[in-house]
């Protein structure tokens, strides 16, 4: 019976692995999104100075890991077979909830989903354990549970994140009013001071707060020391590092914005270790102490050994700590999908507006006129030279060197995002309280875009369309977590040795799977951007890419367009189902194409923009295209998956000459653009006009064909918007192949 635990707590340990991986990913935004959004560095700059924060913060997460063993439920009210059951129930759970979330690239908080996934798994168990004994009932459920600490973690977890957004926005107000945009005139001023401010409160909530414990259980005299010198060295470290920042700069032209957000990288990867490094070997250290407890006592009856030792402190060995810190490194270092999960942060809390990753809702639209209702009103109020003031210095600046090329937002604001979002949660760490890094670093970000401006009149909707989207994907996050915990507990419950081997395969499986999408999704997403994001670098050979752009778009067009004809004709609708995901991916990169073409314009010189308009007008007719082609497909699959009459033969042959038609016409098209060639143009388009001839023939023998009685309504339907689709999907291939030709001639 002790071999079966001793492979539960390896379990546990392996998984532990993964969920650090997997957990890492999703946190990841939390400490490297202001910098990497902010282009403070390069990416590998940035990882080894959140490495290194990473590091130090697992060497001092000590204070925390109680809360996995007894922050959630008694676990003097559990056996230890029972409770053993509870933290595998748990790490499985969890692995499976991050997976899916790091995936699709949504931010989640592992705080959550940890303390609902314990408590999920207590009530699993507990419900077996009332079930099987007669003096309990479900009115007993409470008293497993450690109900009061919930309370105070999650309401804390929640007034965080209203502190965050709200101090960040009032801190961010203030310092962009004293700085402005126009950071190359006002930072030799106010850098170094603001520089020393920054550091100092770093440096204040690093020590003071979250390394507290370290320094108090490892180094007391030192402790003792900087206790009672607080308020010197507090005054001492502010002027040492302002005459530092203003010295180097005069010097050396040292940018002191990139030193605090640098600095700030790594207080704020050191802070989320030490607080959220319990979510991932909390519940295997927990795990292990039950087994050390189980072993003390002299191996009893597992069902009947009563878990009183867990009550106390937790410690984790010290190298399980650097152990999970390396293996943190690791995952930051080499998953792709950390990318993914800062990506969306960063993109939702960007400068300038562009693509948009979320649309409007009524509460979104709702909220923005109610705000900009309130503005109307403050510009009425506000005497109009102090308002004209304001306005000027939140004015962003055109010149590029205040934003640094491809940077979301300036580093201003990023050292605003790093200090408080650092101070609040190594706080929290002092007081054991183990907030949602994701939740914080998230609202701040928020808070902070919002006072600068970020959020204008173009994208204040989508916005806060993704900001409720993200924070109500935390609330399916905890009944998500407690669900899935729920679910699996019973499973492991009555399955046994055979359940959790079962989990173990599911669990893997999922992994493989889940990693299978996001490498198509990151392909697909990397091909799009390479694409079509056009820099001033690549302005020179925009021609050459766009013709690669529209021959590689038109070859996917043409092929759907022969599966979609083949399929409905053998009523195949999983070739159909193919097709339409295929579609997908051409729709988004039309649509980002078409979305782009305003920072494509300005990598144009004057004299390139003369002539722009006609690649303008080649976009534009490649997503009408796509229009066509997509309610072409869709109302194939629709006939085809309502199980309607299939194509007589007739119509059957008259598709497949049409389908062979307009191959052949897509095939000229895509040679005129490839080989830049438009001689035999006229060709081409004759050859288009003589297609559209042939529908109309087509179409006057599917008059007869339902004057006869021969074909039904949804039949005639289907084929009215078959020849509609097909005919449009023509004309405007024809204007895309003039547009491309005056495009090309033109620049000449």
């Amino acid at each position: 019976m002790e071999i079966y635990y001793v492979i539960i707590v390896g379990i546990l340990f392996l998984l532990a692995i993964s969920d650090l991986v997997v957990g890492v990913a999703n946190d990841a935004a939390n400490f490297i999104g202001s910098a990497v959004g902010s282009k403070a560095a390069t990416f590998k700059v940035i990882l080894a100075v959140a490495s290194l924060g990473v590091v130090v913060g697992a060497m001092s997460a000590n204070g925390m890991m109680e809360v996995a063993r007894s922050g959630i439920f008694n676990p003097t009210m559990f056996y230890f077979n029972e409770i053993m059951l509870i933290f595998l129930t748990a790490m499985l759970a969890d692995i499976i909830l991050l997976d899916l979330f790091n995936t699709y690239g949504f931010p989640t908080s592992t705080t959550i989903s940890l303390i609902f996934e314990l408590m999920g798994a207590a009530v699993a168990i507990t419900v077996m354990k009332i079930v099987n004994t007669a003096d309990l009932t479900m009115a007993d459920l409470g008293t497993f549970l450690n109900t009061s600490r919930i309370v105070t973690i999650v309401s804390s977890i929640f007034a965080s994140v209203i502190v965050g957004f709200i101090a960040a926005a009032v801190i961010q107000y203030f310092v962009r009013l004293s700085f402005t945009f126009k950071l190359h005139k006002t930072q030799k001023y106010f850098g170094a001071i603001w520089g020393g401010i920054c550091v100092t409160m770093i440096l204040y909530f690093i020590v003071f707060k979250g390394m507290k414990d370290f320094l108090r259980d490892g180094y007391p005299e030192l402790f003792t020391y900087l206790t009672a010198n607080q308020g010197f060295l507090m005054i001492a470290s502010f002027i040492i590092i302002a005459v530092l920042l203003q010295s180097l700069y005069w010097l050396f032209r040292v940018n002191a914005l990139k030193f605090i957000v640098l600095m700030g990288t790594f207080a704020l990867a050191m802070a989320f270790a030490g607080n959220d490094l319990v979510n991932f070997i909390g519940v295997p250290v927990a795990g292990l102490n039950s087994f050390q407890l189980y072993q003390e006592a002299g191996a009893p009856d597992p069902g009947t050994f009563q878990m009183l030792g867990m009550s106390g402190r937790a410690e984790a060995p010290k190298i399980i700590l650097f152990a999970s810190g390396l293996v943190m490194i690791l995952a930051l270092w080499f998953s792709k999908k950390a990318r993914n999960v800062t990506k969306m942060t960063v993109d939702l809390s960007r400068q300038d507006t562009g693509i948009e990753r979320f649309g409007s809702t009524p509460l979104s639209r709702s909220i923005v006129k109610m705000f900009t209702g309130l503005d109307e009103w403050l510009t009425k109020v506000i005497p109009k030279k102090l308002n004209r003031k304001i306005s000027r210095r939140f004015r962003p600046s055109k010149k590029a060197e205040e934003l640094q090329q491809g940077a979301a937002f300036d580093m201003l604001r990023a050292s605003v995002n790093l200090m408080v979002a650092s101070a609040l949660i190594a706080f929290a760490t002092s007081l054991r309280l183990p907030l949602s890094t994701t939740y914080i670093t998230f609202m701040v970000a928020m808070g902070s875009s919002l006072s600068d401006g970020a959020w204008g009149r173009d994208s204040a909707v989508y916005r806060v369309t993704g900001m409720f989207s993200v924070i109500g994907g935390w609330f399916f996050t905890a009944i998500a977590a407690s669900s899935i915990a729920f679910s699996v507990g019973m499973i492991l419950y009555f399955g046994g040795p055979f359940g959790i081997a079962g989990m173990l395969i599911l669990v893997a499986f999922l992994m493989w799977h889940t990693s299978k999408i996001h490498k198509r999704r990151e392909k697909s997403a990397a091909k799009v951007e390479k694409s079509f994001i056009v820099s001033k670098d690549e302005a020179e050979n925009i021609h050459k890419i766009a013709s690669d752009t529209l021959c590689t778009s038109l070859q996917k067009m043409e092929t759907m367009y022969s599966e979609t004809i083949d399929a409905l004709s053998k009523e195949s609708i999983r070739k159909l189902e193919a097709v339409r995901r295929d579609l997908s991916d051409i729709r988004d990169e039309t649509k980002l194409m078409k979305n782009n073409l305003n920072l494509t314009i300005q990598a144009f010189n004057d004299k390139q923009l003369e002539n722009m308009h006609y690649y303008v007008q080649a976009v534009n007719y490649l997503r009408e295209v796509s229009f066509a082609l997509k309610s072409f497909i869709e109302v194939s699959f629709a006939h085809t998956n309502n199980k309607h009459k299939p194509l007589v033969s007739e119509q059957q042959a008259e598709l497949a000459e049409l389908n062979q038609r307009v191959v052949t016409f897509l095939g000229m098209v895509k040679h005129h653009i490839a080989t830049e060639n438009f001689q035999t143009v006229e060709e081409s388009l004759a050859y288009e006009q003589d297609i559209v001839q042939y529908i109309e023939s087509i179409n006057k023998n599917q008059m007869k064909r339902v004057k006869n009685g021969y074909c039904g309504t949804k039949n005639s339907l289907l084929y009215s918007a078959i020849l509609t689709n097909s005919r449009n999907l023509l004309l405007f291939t024809s204007l895309l192949l003039k547009a491309q030709r005056d495009f090309l001639r033109s620049s000449e």
